[in-house]
């Protein structure tokens, strides 16, 4: 919750575009990190596994959770963002 709602600040600030970039590389960083810990590394960390989980999540919160919201209320007119809120 609070890398989520630190990063408006950040938006008007750095841009939307670094933010996403910085977002997805981390998640995409930590997603393989927690696949290679279960799968062909077979660590058996359980701190591992949570710090890694969690740090997806706090890079998820700073890039893609947010900035999307942003997106439809820029982009969208109010028929048209309650349908995006609707299907997501």
């Amino acid at each position: 919750m609070i890398s989520s709602l630190s990063v408006f600040p950040l938006i008007d600030r750095c841009g939307r575009k670094p933010l996403l970039i910085i977002g997805e590389i981390g998640m995409g960083v930590f997603l393989v990190l927690i696949g290679l810990f279960q799968g062909p590394l077979d660590l058996d960390y359980p701190l591992l596994h949570l710090t890694c989980t969690l740090m997806f999540i706090i890079f998820f919160e700073m890039s893609l959770g947010p900035i999307v919201w942003v997106y439809c209320s820029e982009v969208l007119y109010a028929k048209g963002m309650s349908l995006s809120t609707a299907a997501n």
